[in-house]
């Protein structure tokens, strides 16, 4: 996942993933990035989501940022 911050000045950026089987908000990223700069999140960890499951990415307000977010797509065996 990649976060760039498009505005011209520092501003926050909050990311989380809805894991919605246990209605909890896990967060990833809750801070800020510079004007111009760019976060990549990765660290070789992997999330599985299930169906139902979100990934919210929440900008302040007179932001903006542009997001990727990469995802490899299984189908889940007996269905």
């Amino acid at each position: 996942m990649y976060l760039f911050n498009n505005s011209g000045s520092t501003k926050s950026i909050t990311v989380y993933w809805r894991d919605s089987s246990a209605s909890a908000n896990i967060y990833v990223q809750n801070g800020t990035i510079a004007a111009g700069s760019y976060v990549r999140m990765d660290g070789g960890a992997y999330v599985v989501l299930e169906e139902g499951d979100t990934v919210v990415m929440q900008a302040e307000a007179g932001s903006s940022f542009s997001t990727i977010c990469t995802f490899e797509l299984y189908k889940k065996e007996g269905i």
